[in-house]
This record gives C-alpha cells, sequence and structure tokens, in this order.
C-alpha cells in the first residue's frame, strides 16, 4: 500500500529533493503518529455520543486541550476486504466512495512512497462556502495485520489572499506549529468560496482480526467558522462527517465497484 510504480511515473515531478523539508517532514509525522494511536487506543477519556447497537459501532468525542476529538470505532465481516479498504482510505480521492460532501483530492507532494501531502476540497455544511484544506498522509505497517494512517494539516502560505493572515495552531501536535511551505495555491480554489479549514488530527488503526476488521477513526478538526457559530453545532457537523467513514462496513458498500485512479 503505497504510491506504486505507474501512480509514481506520474508523481515524478512532485516527488521532494528539499533534504531538510523531508527530513523536518518525517519528524512531525512520527510525533502524528504516536498522537493518533494515542488516542485511538485510549478508552478512558472519551464518552459515548452515538452507537448503533446492532453492530457495535460506537462514535465518542472528548474535549483534549480545548479542542474536540473523535473516535470512530466500526468492523468489518469480510477479512478479504483488508487490502481493498487500505487502497481507498490511502488514495487521494477515496473519500468519494463514502462521503457525499467529497468533491475532489490531489496530491501536491511526494517525500517516499508512504508519506505525501494532500488537498482535498468538501462542500459547504454552513451556507454556500466549502471547505479546503491541505495534510500530511503516512502510511505505516506495524505488523502483518496492523496499519495505521497519519494525518495533519500544515501551515501552508499558498498565496490566496482570503486565507492569507490566517494562521494555523495545532494543539494536538506541537511540532506542526514550527513548521510551514510555500505552496501555490490552484486556480480553481482561488476562483471559489472556499475557506481553508484545518486538520488537528486525523488517521486509522486498521487491525485485521480472526475474523472481522476493526476500524478505529480519530478525527479533530478547525472547521475556521465564525465564533458565532454554537459548539453543539460545530459537534453534530463533524459527527455527521465520521460517521459517513462507517459506510464502508456495510455489504452494499463492498458490492460496488470502487475504480482508483
Amino acid at each position: 500500500m503505497n504510491v506504486n510504480e505507474e501512480k509514481k511515473k506520474n508523481l515524478h515531478h512532485l516527488f521532494s529533493k528539499n533534504d531538510e523539508e523531508i527530513s523536518k517532514v518525517k519528524d512531525i509525522m512520527q510525533e502524528v503518529e504516536q498522537v493518533l494511536l494515542f488516542f485511538a487506543n485510549n478508552n478512558k477519556i472519551y464518552y459515548k455520543y452515538y452507537e448503533v447497537d446492532e453492530d457495535d459501532t460506537t462514535l465518542h468525542f472528548t474535549e483534549y486541550n480545548n479542542v474536540d476529538v473523535g473516535k470512530l470505532v466500526f468492523y468489518i465481516n469480510d477479512i478479504l476486504k483488508f487490502e481493498n479498504l487500505l487502497d481507498i482510505i490511502w488514495n487521494e480521492n477515496g473519500s468519494k466512495f463514502f462521503d457525499p460532501n467529497f468533491l475532489n483530492g490531489r496530491i501536491r507532494r511526494v517525500y517516499d512512497n508512504n508519506l505525501i501531502l494532500l488537498q482535498q476540497t468538501y462542500k459547504g455544511s454552513f451556507g454556500n462556502e466549502g471547505r479546503y484544506f491541505y495534510l500530511l498522509a503516512q502510511n505505516t505497517q506495524l505488523n502483518a495485520n496492523t496499519y495505521v494512517i497519519s494525518c495533519v494539516s500544515l501551515n501552508v502560505n499558498d498565496n490566496y489572499p482570503k486565507n492569507k493572515k490566517k494562521k494555523f495552531h495545532n494543539p494536538l501536535v506541537p511540532k506542526v506549529n514550527n513548521f510551514s511551505l510555500d505552496l501555490e495555491c490552484d486556480e480553481n480554489i482561488k476562483n471559489s468560496k472556499l475557506v481553508k479549514m484545518f486538520i488537528n488530527l486525523s488517521g486509522y488503526l486498521i487491525e485485521k482480526k480472526d475474523n472481522h476488521i476493526k476500524v478505529t477513526y480519530v478525527c479533530s478538526i478547525n472547521l475556521n467558522t465564525s465564533s458565532l457559530v454554537p459548539n453543539f453545532l460545530l459537534r453534530v457537523v463533524k459527527a455527521n462527517t465520521m460517521m459517513n467513514v462507517a459506510t464502508m462496513k456495510q455489504k452494499s458498500f463492498w458490492d460496488e465497484d470502487h475504480i482508483l485512479t
């Protein structure tokens, strides 16, 4: 599960040649992975927000360093879907198969086969303003039956006037706050009403068991909304977005063809 050879040829121009940047990004992602595993494996800090009793799907939230962190746990009762699941989650456009608000994903930089910088866009939940963000994504194989996919936003200076003054402070991964990148914003974003949002932390712990796959999805996002929007409403939006991921537990999801590009 990495950038395959055919895709690597098409992305050749995106491979970073800046050794200092590569080193810093890898150092950041070590911390991101540690923090993600902490939230994925910790059951004591959360309260239950939503549960589907018949299939043991649960969504929990906690407030940590003054931000929401959600944890969704669900099960796929077919271990033969393990590789397909990994491919969908790792693909920059894989979210289109389970999230109706997803618009587009694009790889902006490649650091190695298992570490990339993504740009993704989504339809809006508040009015007509959609959202876009940049995030580092890394996949790590912990053992033959366990993968962790870790994601975090960076401070990206993309010359988009609407968001030029907005600086991202990550309350969960301190190393992120000491690093920034310069990247030219896409023209389709410049010509849109999209607002930049930030991913404090997101990712998956995916474990193949004897007769099922356990998926633990952790997510903490900064929607970059008005301070007038109440927190309970923001949490509803976050919860609905996270529950979209659980679509992948359904047999009907796997009855469809998922063509990845």
